[in-house]
């Protein structure tokens, strides 16, 4: 056969590749569509998961399609496991025992709740810990006696480990069993028990005593420890000895303090008394009988020394009045002695004398009663006394004149000055410089301005220091006298430092007197203005000619 160009050889040689490399590629992509790669060895792969109830409590939080560990308890929200254990990472229904609730109170280092780890943990009907951590019941022995050497044995009626259930099994100062309780005890009844400790108590003990009636005086007493003894508590003493000591026997009071109730004195003899001297009794029963220790009636005001110094005879009480042998006692707006109270005191009357109301004046000199809210309500008065003409001590009338002629209530002073909040100034002056002159001096004072109203005399405000030409100046030495301002603007406050006709010499110097207008009354700072610009103009027009 003829030989073939070489670069067709070559063609016809790759012609198969292609379709070859083509075949292999889709068996491959078919392979790893049926058969997903297999994990590294010793390598986890991550659970898949659409939300936290598709995960596992090792690995709680669904995070990304893959469950993962928990941060917080908030994310332990299923079953009995809601709480996050930080180092592991996983849901547990336990950390520490207070986490969990009885009767599975302690907590294994897995995190499960369990009722007991040993025997050790359990009591009662339910002494014994099984391979479940349960407290179970007993059911033989030898199962007691492994866990609890002081019971023994099981009682296998009750499931519970006890000292003993019967006779033969208990020893030493305890022989006996009660089997009810399975308690070894020293007794079972009376006939166990010897004098003098001749009784058997509820608990198995022979004791002196069960109640009163199995002691007698002056060990009259039975203590909850079966022992008969004087006293249980100082009800039980009386006389010099009142005081019960923790032995059970009476003995003095040392102190005040150990007495209480209507005998708090504890007297030199160590009984407990009500009293030691007058000063320790109420003034009910003022008098102290230094016998009995008792506090008693007085029968005379000598007797009344550390209180009311007045003894009332009829219920033997010392008080602030009495009606019969101090009657004039109480007087004023308490002119009646009350002896309604434990205490006589005065108190103010209610009604006339000789009336029916329970604290009637008690004089016919003064047998009208003040009643109502009149400042005198409660005082006794003769017999048609007005009662709106009764002054009380220290109190004046509202337009009671203060000095002079004049007038509490805003009047007008001598010579018709005005007064300084409704009180009149000695010699007719003005006390403030309130007043308004329209003339010379202040003469004719007619209107009266506020002292601090800064008005003028014709209502406008009036400039400080009298720089308006009206304006009203004030002297330090004449105290009041009225500037005429000039038309120039001169400082008014010289102007009547010899006059007087407004104010007292050596009166105050505040600027707030009146103002007064004269020579047309315009304002020099108007004045000055003018000139200001008439010279102003004047200068211009020189310096206009001099640059021709």
């Amino acid at each position: 056969m003829p030989g073939r160009p070489p670069s067709i050889v070559r063609a016809s040689r790759l012609a198969w590749v292609f379709p070859t490399l083509a075949l292999v590629a889709a068996a491959l992509f078919l392979l790893a569509a049926a058969d997903p790669p297999r994990p590294e060895r010793g390598r986890v792969v991550p659970a898949t998961c659409g939300s936290n109830a598709d995960c596992p409590n090792t690995e709680p939080v669904c995070t990304a399609g893959s469950c993962g560990p928990c941060s917080n308890s908030n994310e332990c929200n299923v079953g009995s496991d809601t709480i996050c254990n930080d180092e592991a990472g996983a849901c547990v229904e336990c950390q520490v025992g207070s986490d969990c609730a009885p009767p599975n109170t302690l907590c294994t280092p897995n995190g499960v709740c369990v009722e007991c780890f040993t025997s050790g943990d359990c009591s009662g009907d339910t002494p014994i810990c099984n391979g479940s951590s349960d407290c179970v019941a007993c059911t033989s022995s030898p199962q007691c006696s492994a866990s609890n050497p002081n019971a023994p044995y099981c009682n296998t009626g009750t499931g519970a480990c006890v000292a003993c259930t019967g006779p033969g099994e208990c020893g030493g100062s305890t022989p006996l069993c009660n089997t009810t309780t399975g308690n070894c005890v020293a007794c079972l009844g009376p006939g166990n028990c010897p004098a003098p400790t001749s009784q058997c108590n509820l608990s198995g003990q022979c004791v002196q005593c069960l109640g009163p009636s199995n002691c007698s005086p002056p060990t009259s007493q039975c203590n909850p420890s079966g022992v008969c003894v004087q006293c249980q508590s100082n009800n039980d003493c009386t006389g010099d000895t009142p005081i019960c000591s923790p032995s059970g026997t009476c003995g003095p009071c040392q102190s005040n303090t150990d007495c209480t109730g209507d005998t708090p004195v504890c007297d030199l003899s160590g009984a407990c008394g009500a009293c030691q001297e007058n000063a320790d009794c109420p003034n009910t029963a003022p008098v102290c009988d230094l016998v009995s220790g008792a506090c008693g009636p007085c029968t005379s005001d000598v007797q009344c020394t550390s209180g009311p110094p007045y003894c009332d005879l009829t219920n033997g009480s010392c008080g602030y009045c009495e009606p019969t042998t101090h009657p004039d006692v109480c007087m004023g707006k308490k002119p009646v002695c009350n002896t309604s109270g434990a205490v006589d005191v005065c108190s103010p009357c209610n009604g006339n004398n000789g009336s029916s109301a329970s604290l009637p004046c008690p004089s016919p000199s003064d047998p009208e009663c003040i009643e109502g809210s009149s400042p005198s309500a409660g005082e006794c008065v003769p017999a048609g006394t007005d009662a709106g003409s009764l002054i009380d001590a220290g109190e004046s009338d509202a337009g009671e004149s203060s000095d002079g002629g004049g007038t509490a209530d805003g009047g007008v002073g001598d010579a018709g000055g005005s007064g300084d909040a409704g009180t009149a100034s000695d010699a007719g002056g003005s006390e403030d410089a309130g007043q308004s002159a329209s003339g010379d001096g202040g003469e004719d004072a007619a209107t009266a301005l506020p002292s601090d109203s800064g008005l003028a005399g014709d209502g406008a405000p009036i400039p400080a220091g009298g720089e308006d030409g009206g304006g009203t100046g004030t002297s330090g030495e004449d105290g009041g006298g009225t500037g005429i301002g000039s038309s120039g603007g001169e400082d008014a406050s010289t102007a009547g430092e010899d006059g007087g006709a407004n104010g007292a010499t050596g009166g105050s110097g505040e600027s707030s007197g009146c103002s007064c207008r004269a020579h047309g009354g315009e304002d020099a700072r108007l004045d000055g203005a003018l000139f200001a610009i008439a010279a102003a103009g004047f200068f211009a027009a020189r310096r206009r000619r001099r640059t021709r």
